[in-house]
């Protein structure tokens, strides 16, 4: 997966799939995914290494692809993506949108296949409140 990952990362400034770790997106996928631990009660070994990998395969994504621009500016310009996404997270439900693709066309990476329909979709959702948390827009929105 991570191959995948590297060739569909587009290069535009910072990112690149070194940016993908770095400490500021990360910081919030690791804030979200501190709220799906604390959903379950107590936090088990195997939870807490469920987590771990979906903060990995969130971190890995949450750029794919990356246009080089903004969601404002995606808004502003009335892009095809900000029509897709409804002008909210756009670029985010963009990188998801990567992800899922790459799974879906490549069963080698495709780690879903292995789990019951509900369990792919819990990870799903999962990986993707993630992702949508790395949009700069929600950072403050609760303040």
């Amino acid at each position: 997966l991570i191959q995948w990952v590297e060739k569909n990362y587009n290069v535009p400034q910072n990112q690149n799939s070194t940016h993908a770790f770095w400490f500021r997106p990360v910081k919030s996928i690791f804030f979200t995914s501190y709220e799906v631990l604390k959903s379950t009660q107590p936090p088990q070994k195997d939870a807490l290494r469920k987590v771990g990998f979906y903060v990995f395969i969130a971190a890995l994504a949450h750029d794919l692809k990356h246009p080089g621009t903004t969601n404002a500016f995606e808004i502003k310009a009335k892009s095809e993506l900000a029509k897709e996404a409804n002008n909210v997270s756009v670029l985010e439900k963009m990188h998801l949108n990567e992800l899922w693709t790459i799974l879906r066309r490549n069963s080698q990476v495709n780690f879903l296949q292995g789990y019951a329909s509900y369990e792919s979709t819990h990870i799903k959702h999962v990986i993707t409140k993630m992702v949508l948390s790395t949009d700069f827009a929600s950072h403050f929105k609760d303040l």
